[in-house]
């Protein structure tokens, strides 16, 4: 199990900008790959802005729970599970595991819970002295977003470089835009 205090500044990008950030960054892309969200859905995930899915990277499955941090970030629960795993989840047969144990004490049941949406991501991370810069393509109920992500460790210097990332492409940073999994709970209307 991984546990992970996670800070990360987030923009939506519209098409051009998309590309033209790819093109700019093109030979410091260290790696791309598509990676396939399955998220869950119950009534107290969403009561304690909880986040709870299933990533599928290449061969390889990763469960994920995200709890919101009262200051900054969110707390990430990682454990690595098998295909008969996700199997179970998806079928709300009862496993046990470090991240149901967890839900248990926001009186979750694992077997409660439902699968709600798959989000399609395809992504270009480009690692920077400050952190990791991810250049996402998102697909969703019917529906294709872009986004500009920077998870940093240090929150200040992080956000500074944003700013100076961002200026270059006349885009402006206030807050962090919904994070994928809302924007595609509401365009599925299950949020």
């Amino acid at each position: 199990m991984e546990k992970l205090h996670e800070i990360e500044f987030k923009l939506l990008l519209n098409k051009e900008t998309y590309h033209q950030i790819i093109q700019d960054y093109q030979k410091q892309i260290s790696k791309s790959y598509t990676q396939i969200n399955q998220y869950f859905t119950h009534p107290n995930i969403s009561k304690n802005k909880l986040m709870l899915r299933i990533r599928q990277k290449e061969n390889t499955y990763e469960f994920t729970l995200k709890e919101k941090d009262k200051i900054i970030g969110s707390h990430e629960t990682n454990i690595m599970i098998d295909a008969s795993i996700v199997k179970k989840l998806m079928h709300q047969e009862k496993v046990e595991n470090e991240i149901v144990t967890i839900l248990k004490g926001y009186n979750i049941e694992q077997t409660d819970i439902k699968p709600a949406l798959c989000l399609s991501t395809y992504r270009c991370d480009i690692p920077l002295p400050l952190g990791m810069l991810s250049i996402d393509k998102n697909e969703y109920c019917q529906t294709t977003d872009f986004e500009l992500e920077f998870e940093v460790t240090d929150p200040e210097l992080g956000l500074e470089e944003f700013y100076k990332i961002i200026k270059k492409y006349d885009l402006t940073y206030t807050t962090n835009c919904p994070s994928k999994v809302v924007r595609a709970l509401k365009k599925g209307g299950l949020l």
